[in-house]
């Protein structure tokens, strides 16, 4: 009887250590390599030769907006495509502008009401903006109408802070050369009056206005100061700061020099601050550097890399762990992680750089999904959007509720101030959402591990069960 009690703990035992680690090693996931690239959308005409609106949201949808042209007897509008979990929707054309222009150097920010706000460029050296409730996105009817924000020669940046408030930066006009700064507290209802943050330096012109804001809600700006009259070559990459929402703005020295550029800026947390910026072909390639501080102290610069070549501004993701993701226009792909930055991955493939005739993988974007599912989408060709993905090897985020669509609504804007011309810059989309790391990977692992317990449970009743019979019918 001893002995058969002794056995049956025995077995009870060993069942709870085996099933306990299964419970474990459900709470993590397996590293993948990058998915093979497919394609998502096709025009017989040319899309997205100068813009990719690409992100994710709370339910780990992805959702892409670029312009299209199918022939030139058909106006340009914002197609849209998205991504279940499992396949990508048709395209569909979701918002045209009753101005016209060329839709160029879109970009667009999910808030946390979920509702997208959306500029461009458009004609007569405006930019303009449009928002739509996220779970509407595909109705046409659902966007607001589009107006004109403010009169703009380099184009802009959007993008949406902690407390809900929204921050454009763009630039002003060839006359003064200003980047200037709005901020709307009413989530794109009504806007601020513009403050200056910087002028460009003596025969040069600022473009490619990049703006981030850190979980204290300092402000960030980066752009290219380009040479004048002609626009071309680049004459340096900069940096300013904000420590009150936009009131005001401090310069820092140059952050690099002639033939440097396409510099795009990133945050993770309170304090990190990351730069990327790269040289024209035939340069020294690419680069970064980072603050610890918020912006006040900066890392010497780091080039990691050889290629250069203006194709697409870096794209910036953050994942469940708080590491940095980035790619740079070329369909190159890197992380850093503070023991310092990887080599950079070709997510295109050979075949599809051989087959451009025009121009092969660029305007790369990434996002992220359940904070540990890495996406890329970059055009190739001027023709073709393609997407390839890959999953790093820690426990998902739980992602948020599907929601229920709602009746279209009528947004009323109206206009506000103007100051001057059209837009130049290659744009590319803010990265609206960073998990919240504090609740996600927990509740993940923990539902793991309590299937893992009550499968554990379970078994150990049964075979405890019959042992008892077992001794009884002995």
């Amino acid at each position: 009887m001893r002995r058969n009690t002794g056995r049956i703990w025995v077995i009870m035992g060993t069942l709870l250590c085996l099933l306990s680690q299964g419970g474990r090693s459900e709470a993590q996931t397996m590293e993948t390599e990058w998915s093979p690239p497919e394609q998502i959308a096709q025009s017989s005409g040319i899309l997205a030769s100068s813009t990719v609106v690409f992100f994710s949201d709370l339910y780990g949808r992805l959702h892409v907006l670029y312009p299209e042209r199918p022939d030139d007897a058909t106006p340009l509008a914002f197609s849209y495509v998205s991504w279940d979990g499992t396949s990508w929707s048709e395209p569909l054309d979701v918002l045209y502008d009753p101005q016209g222009g060329n839709l160029a150097n879109a970009r667009g920010v999910l808030d946390a009401q979920n509702v997208l706000h959306l500029i461009w460029g458009g004609a007569s050296n405006t930019l303009r903006y449009a928002s739509v409730p996220l779970e509407d996105i595909s109705l046409v009817a659902s966007w607001s109408v589009p107006i004109t924000l403010v009169n703009s020669i380099g184009g802009g940046d959007i993008i949406a802070g902690s407390d809900g408030v929204l921050y454009m930066a763009y630039v002003t006009d060839l006359d003064t050369g200003a980047i200037a700064v709005i901020r709307s507290e009413d989530g794109g209802m009504s806007w601020s009056t513009p403050v200056v943050a910087t002028i460009s330096v003596l025969q040069s012109f600022p473009r490619e206005v990049r703006l981030a804001v850190d979980e204290r809600n300092r402000l960030h700006l980066v752009w290219t100061e380009v040479k004048l009259p002609d626009g071309w070559p680049p004459t340096g990459a900069y940096y300013a700061r904000s420590m009150d929402r936009g009131e005001t703005w401090a310069d820092i020295p140059q952050i690099a020099g002639d033939n440097h550029g396409q510099i795009g800026v990133a945050t993770v947390g309170e304090d990190e601050v990351h730069l990327v910026w790269r040289s024209t072909i035939g340069g020294d390639g690419t680069f970064h550097q980072w603050s610890s501080d918020g912006g006040e102290n900066w890392s010497q610069p780091d080039r990691y890399d050889d290629r250069g070549g203006f194709s697409g501004l870096p794209s910036f993701a953050v994942d469940a762990m708080g590491n940095l993701h980035f790619a740079i226009g070329a369909g190159y792909y890197a992380t850093w992680n503070r023991d310092g930055i990887s080599l950079f991955e070709d997510v295109s493939t050979s075949e599809l750089r051989s087959a451009a005739v025009r121009s092969p993988a660029e305007r790369t974007m990434l996002t992220m999904t359940k904070g540990n599912i890495v996406h890329v989408v970059f055009e190739n060709d001027f023709n073709s959007l393609w997407h390839t993905y890959r999953q790093l090897p820690f426990a998902p985020l739980q992602t948020a509720a599907e929601p229920v669509p709602t009746m279209p609504i009528n947004n009323i804007q109206t206009e506000t101030v103007a100051q001057g011309p059209d837009p130049v810059a290659s744009l590319e989309a803010t990265q609206p959402y960073s998990p919240d790391t504090s609740h996600g990977t927990l509740s993940s692992n923990l539902t793991s591990i309590m299937v893992g317990f009550g499968a554990s449970a379970l078994l150990v009743i049964v075979v405890v069960i019959a042992a008892i019979r077992g001794r009884g019918n002995r």
